[in-house]
């Protein structure tokens, strides 16, 4: 667990106002990570995140620019920025029809971040431990905003005042596995006692949303970290554990102010399965149109299969006319072809190589479980809303990473120490 006093040891290396902004990031990162959930997704506030996250990322690059340090750049980084460059000409040769600078802007940002704490890797614990914070702060507003639907459980789908519910009930998802994983790695048990506290609310309004997504990654996370805890030699603990939160779940989801989110699951299961026999059930157009949806983007794939369709691609040419593709993989194959997607997950797949190589210590396992969180992510959601992007993924990759830089550019204060050696000499 990150410990507060580890504050002091920032100013081990680094004068005192270098010391200041690595705070600051911090701080400002947690601000910015709350900012998401709670305002990003709503038109007239959405720039309010954008502005925060422009200042986060500014200190960031004061730190790797002024530090004694020089700044260590390597595939990765390239690969988000070569990713930016490669969808803007994707774009332009489309015509730059319904441009928009979004993925540029997530492209850069996870390339500042991921520069920072490749550079600093101290910093990653905390900045980790900020964005968890920041989901609690969100938290206490979603559970105030709507808080007498949950204390009455007369709810249906929450989330709407925040935006797209299904984007809320992404952030509450991720607010389940941070604090599983706080309660099962915490040593202390006065930090195991609010996390299990905390899991259990982020669980409720988690499933206030009724979204299929956020059970998606409730079960397979949570099932994942617990295997992953008690390892291969206690297994049949991790089943019991594991059959125990099963049978506590079909109690739950039986309970009468579940009944909306049932019969959700069910019109899932009976569209998939193409069984009417399920009790009930109804044809769901939801899971019908992101199948449908899905098959489209790979169409559209295979057409323009290099290059794609530019930036927005699905949204303006798919056959569903102006609509997103509920689907990060299609979507950014239609529009960015095998060359941008391979640009833009390089360094997601390389982390997950690390991690896979790894000790698998508890940092380790913390962290590791994002990729797993982000995977789920990217089958229900298209690129343009995942700004959860440009903010978390650069940590684990960051930290997994060990290859050899392949240039150490020097930093700001280096830089003239240079210039004046030679102008003295």
């Amino acid at each position: 667990m990150f410990k507060f006093s580890n504050i002091k040891k920032l100013t081990n290396s680094d004068n005192y106002l270098i010391a200041i902004f690595k705070i600051a990031s911090i701080t400002l990162f947690a601000i910015s990570f709350f900012s998401i959930p709670a305002v990003s997704f709503i038109t007239q506030l959405k720039n309010i995140t954008w502005a925060l996250t422009i200042v986060t990322v500014l200190t960031m690059v004061f730190v790797l620019l002024f530090s004694k340090n020089k700044i260590k750049v390597d595939f990765i980084s390239l690969s988000f920025v070569l990713f930016g460059f490669f969808a803007f000409f994707s774009s332009l040769i489309n015509g730059m029809r319904a441009f928009v600078f979004t993925p540029i802007l997530l492209s850069i940002l996870s390339c500042l971040i991921y520069l920072y704490c490749r550079n600093n890797k101290d910093q990653i614990k905390p900045l980790f431990v900020a964005s968890y914070i920041g989901l609690i702060c969100f938290l206490f507003v979603f559970a105030y905003v709507y808080r007498y639907e949950l204390m009455h459980l007369q709810f249906s789908r929450l989330g709407s005042k925040f935006g797209d519910i299904n984007d809320i009930a992404l952030f509450m998802g991720l607010g389940c596995v941070m604090s599983f994983s706080f309660f099962l790695y915490a040593k202390k048990w006065y930090f195991k006692v609010p996390c299990v506290l905390l899991f259990f609310v982020f669980v409720l309004c988690g499933l206030s949303s009724s979204s299929k997504s956020f059970l998606f990654i409730l079960v397979i996370c949570l099932l994942t970290q617990i295997f992953m805890f008690f390892g291969k030699k206690k297994w049949w603990i991790s089943a019991l554990i594991s059959g125990g939160l099963i049978a506590l779940f079909f109690i739950v989801i039986n309970m009468p102010f579940m009944s909306g989110f049932k019969q959700r699951l069910l019109d899932m299961f009976s569209t998939l399965t193409q069984d009417q026999r399920i009790s009930g059930s109804n044809n769901d157009l939801s899971t019908i149109d992101r199948l449908n949806m899905f098959l489209d983007g790979m169409t559209m794939w295979l057409r323009k299969p290099i290059f794609g369709y530019g930036i927005q691609g699905f949204f303006r040419a798919s056959s569903y006319g102006h609509a997103w593709s509920h689907n990060h993989f299609s979507e950014t194959l239609a529009s960015f072809g095998i060359v941008g997607a391979f640009l833009f997950h390089l360094g997601y797949v390389k982390g997950i190589c690390g991690f896979f190589v790894s000790k698998k210590e508890r940092m380790q396992k913390m962290l590791g479980i994002l990729f797993l969180f982000f995977i789920i992510c990217m089958f229900f959601v298209a690129l343009n809303s995942q700004k959860i992007y440009s903010f978390l993924i650069p940590l684990p990759i960051a930290f997994f990473e060990k290859e050899k830089h392949i240039k150490e550019i020097l930093s700001f204060p280096l830089f003239l120490e240079k210039r004046r050696t030679i102008k003295n000499a």
